[in-house]
């Protein structure tokens, strides 16, 4: 069993790593990003963070699937199965999967933080369901009060919280240094087969069996994925000299960025216990 005083600094961590990613979320994407780099570098930021809350609450050396459910627990909220769309209101054909309510009991006045899914949406859609309603609950959990809704696709969303939570739902559900681990092993196995092209879809179907979610949801969040795997890949092999885009002479220099040397150590120190050179040379082209 883990000392008392032990077990308070990590609570300790937990905290200051939800603070700073609730502020990072609710304010980190309603700057005006102008251009491609500082799209992905805010990609590249949400999927540190939720790297970070998976080591630092289920352990350094995790694969897929993530225990989303004892990530919640760990985090200080409930998960409840319960039917959700008992009372179906005009947009029943639009079904509600997940709920996440803060707030002070009846009964016993105690703070309760509750992340609610529906008992009749499939076991991939749970997993989905909670994560998205992680990212709503850190986003809030010091709220007096709160609750959100979160209806399945193929409804748009009306507020940009909702897209924030999509985001960081995608990458606590494959974490990218999971992400790189089952690539390459994939790769691998497929040339031992004997080399075939690796197919889109099988590979998409792959990752949503490992990951335990559907392949819509995998697709959804696979180019988010793909972004920041760019940016690990341009800090460890990027050429200092080099322009990250093409140019045209009479482009604006403001438009012509490169990586910063800050932003290269960064993905260097907290990528590199796990990206390797081996997975540059295969996973890359």
């Amino acid at each position: 069993m883990m000392p008392t005083t032990d077990m308070d600094g990590r609570r300790k961590e937990i905290s200051n790593l939800m603070q700073d990613i609730k502020e990072f979320l609710k304010n980190g994407f309603k700057g005006e990003i102008q251009e491609p780099l500082q799209l992905i570098k805010y990609y590249w930021e949400v999927s540190r963070r939720a790297d970070q809350l998976i080591r630092l609450t289920l352990g350094e050396n995790g694969r897929l699937p993530v225990d989303i459910e004892l990530l919640a627990q760990k985090l200080g909220a409930r998960v409840v199965v319960e039917d959700l769309n008992e009372f179906p209101g005009w947009k029943s054909m639009n079904r509600r999967i997940g709920q996440v309510e803060i707030g002070n009991s009846f009964f016993t006045d105690e703070k309760m933080r509750t992340i609610f899914v529906d008992k009749k949406a499939s076991f991939h859609s749970k997993r989905y369901a909670i994560a998205h309603e992680i990212a709503h609950y850190i986003m809030h959990y010091n709220d007096r009060d709160y609750y959100e809704d979160y209806f399945i696709m193929p409804m748009c969303p009306k507020e940009l919280d909702e897209i924030v939570a999509d985001i960081f739902a995608i990458f606590l559900l494959i974490p990218v240094r999971y992400f790189f681990v089952e690539f390459l092993e994939y790769v691998k196995r497929k040339m031992d087969e004997g080399g075939e092209p690796i197919a889109t879809e099988q590979w998409i179907r792959y990752l949503a069996e490992k990951s335990v979610i559907s392949d819509y949801y995998v697709a959804y969040g696979y180019q988010q994925l793909r972004y920041v795997a760019y940016w690990i890949y341009l800090a460890w092999h990027g050429d200092d000299d080099k322009e990250i885009f093409n140019c045209n002479d009479d482009t604006d220099s403001e438009t012509r960025k490169k990586m910063s040397d800050e932003d290269r150590e960064q993905v260097r120190r907290e990528t590199e216990d796990y990206y390797t050179e081996e997975m540059g040379d295969w996973l890359f082209e």
